[in-house]
Order: structure tokens, then C-alpha cells, then sequence
């Protein structure tokens, strides 16, 4: 979630089994998510692509986000 503008919700599907992945924006219910990354956009937007980062605030089922790590891939 970002701290200094809009927030997005990543609906993460690794094995295709749930439709999918997903992007939304706007209000996000984070009790719905299993795990939660806090920071600023550009921090937030770097993690994404899986480069280095600091200063961010995870939160929630740390499997979820390794599984990220070890399976997306943006080009």
C-alpha cells in the first residue's frame, strides 16, 4: 500500500489455479489480503520488478510474498 498515493491490490495466483493474476486500485480491504507491503510508490513499484529495496513495511504471510520473488518475472 502506498503511502504517498494510490494503493494497488495484487490478486497473486502462481499456479493459475484461482483465474489468474490481478491489479486493482483504489480503497483496499487489507484484512482480505494474505500478506501487505507498505512503503512510497517508487519503492513499491521497484519491489514489484524485484529489484533491491529499502525502507518498506511487509506485514502477513512472508510465503506468499517469496513465492512472488521466485516466480514473477516482469521484462
Amino acid at each position: 500500500m502506498a503511502s504517498d498515493g494510490p494503493s494497488w491490490k495484487i490478486d497473486f495466483d502462481p499456479d493459475g489455479s484461482g483465474g489468474g493474476n490481478r491489479v486493482s486500485t483504489g480503497e483496499l480491504a487489507v484484512e482480505d489480503a494474505s500478506a501487505a507491503v507498505y512503503g512510497t510508490s517508487d519503492r513499491l513499484y521497484r519491489w514489484s520488478w524485484n529489484r533491491p529495496v529499502d525502507g518498506l513495511d511487509v506485514v502477513g504471510d512472508l510465503a506468499v510474498l517469496q513465492a512472488w520473488r521466485e516466480t514473477v518475472r516482469i521484462l
